[in-house]
């Protein structure tokens, strides 16, 4: 396998930077798009504090959920982060009214971002109403990011309808021709003009398809044939690891087989 490398792109920096000039920012693509890697790249690149956390699964509870959040934003001021932790989330409008205090209150910096990783997986609607006050009423100079793989869960068209929220779709992070061409120079691929012009057409900009079927053309997999999606999963993703690295994937997967579709 070959060593994980960023390719840093320019175009969508330029389109993240709207973070900083909205309360709410929503990073909407499926899964393999890089939308968490841009999104963490660009605000260490701009030098802001990150506030970083996430759902884990569409188990997670609005309590487990909660305390998380409360200790992550311990790390940047430790008496809001006990004091939001011994509240606990709250159920009625005067404990909602004292949380959004709490996080005004905070001791922060300028364009302090407050990240929320796989928003997707948010089920609790308390947690979705919540965030849509604090986006109303926290500070213009404190920003929340949802990374979400759809937004089924999210009702914001008050919020958009204000001015509050910017959507950065699926469109932005797909790769363009020259950034596909630019991470085979990064990542050492060569796979010629004509193949890198099969390998956008196939993936249409999908980076992670495009890193597997570059990878699968080293080894002489062809682009574009269905039937050789198998071929590729195991010989790129499965052999390349020892035995014991093998059992362990087996026991993680949740299916039998798979098919192109």
């Amino acid at each position: 396998m070959k060593k994980n490398k960023t390719l840093k792109r320019e175009r969508v920096n330029r389109a993240l930077e709207s973070i900083l000039d909205y309360p709410l920012t929503i990073v909407e693509a499926p899964i393999g798009y890089g939308k968490t890697t841009a999104v963490r790249e660009f605000l260490a690149a701009v030098r802001v504090p990150v506030i970083w956390t996430s759902f884990l699964s569409e188990d997670d509870t609005a309590e487990a959920f909660w305390n998380r959040l409360a200790a992550d934003i311990g790390s940047l001021d430790e008496t809001a982060g006990i004091r939001l932790k011994s509240l606990g989330i709250p159920t009625d409008a005067p404990q909602l009214a004292t949380i959004i205090s709490i996080l005004s209150e905070m001791d922060y910096r300028p364009d302090t971002t407050l990240v929320i990783d796989d928003f997707h997986l948010a089920k609790s609607m308390r947690v979705t109403a919540l965030f849509r006050r604090f986006v109303s009423e926290m500070a213009e100079d404190f920003h929340i990011v949802f990374i979400t793989r759809d937004m089924s869960n999210l009702d914001i068209a008050e919020l958009s309808a204000k001015g509050l929220c910017n959507i950065l779709p699926q469109q932005t992070l797909r790769f363009t021709v020259e950034e596909i061409r630019a991470y085979c120079a990064l990542m050492g691929f060569r796979p010629g003009e004509d193949g890198l012009k099969r390998v956008v057409e196939y993936t249409d900009g999908w980076i992670s398809l495009a890193y597997l079927i570059l990878l699968g053309m080293e080894q002489g997999i062809p682009v574009g044939r269905n039937s050789a999606i198998d071929e590729l999963v195991e010989k790129v993703l499965y052999d390349a690891y020892d035995e014991p690295i093998q059992k362990f994937l087996l026991r993680l997967s949740v299916m039998d087989a798979f098919t192109a579709r």
